[in-house]
């Protein structure tokens, strides 16, 4: 757990989490880069429509929080803020 929360990149994960993680961080870092081949993919690894909105719809929750707490200096939780973050590639 303690890999997942500090760089899941080198967390040992299932090929489905991985596959998932990788879409998350792609649609985080520009969304418009997310093509139908990207969502086949996770259905290919027997992703549902319903799994992947539901994904999608947590992602973007987090980042509308995020968003919320990085301006207007809010730290919600200080034992998470404190650990080691992760760079985007």
């Amino acid at each position: 757990m303690k890999q997942m929360q500090t760089d899941w990149r080198k967390a040992k994960l299932d090929e489905r989490t991985r596959a998932l993680l990788e879409l998350t961080e792609k649609a985080t870092l520009d969304a418009t880069k997310c093509t139908k081949a990207d969502l086949d993919g996770l259905r290919a690894l027997g992703f549902t429509d319903e799994d992947i909105l539901d994904a999608v719809s947590i992602m973007a929750f987090f980042q509308y929080a995020n968003l919320h707490c990085d301006v207007l200096g809010l730290e919600i939780n200080p034992e998470y803020a404190s650990m080691k973050k992760v760079e985007f590639k």
